[in-house]
């Protein structure tokens, strides 16, 4: 999985090592890492994965989503096929 290229991270004010660590939303200003980049993207699909993203993006749901998306970020290599 790529992270982007430098003039794409340069772009959207991101270092490799925040692309690497995080997925990002960013839009209009807004810059939401982590479960709240999910929430976000989640939300704009709609349907029921709209609910799904509120639920994560919303204490205190919002705080464990927190701990589960650092701890799959820190064993992503562990779930490559």
């Amino acid at each position: 999985m790529s992270a982007g290229s430098p003039e794409d991270l340069a772009a959207l004010e991101l270092s490799l090592e925040d692309a690497k660590r995080s997925v990002w939303w960013i839009e209009d200003g807004v810059r939401l890492a982590g479960h709240a980049a999910i929430g976000k993207a989640l939300r704009q699909v709609g349907g029921l994965w709209s609910f799904v993203g509120v639920l994560i993006s919303t204490p205190p749901i919002s705080w464990l989503a927190a701990l589960v998306y650092r701890w799959v970020a820190a064993n992503r290599h562990r779930f490559k096929s």
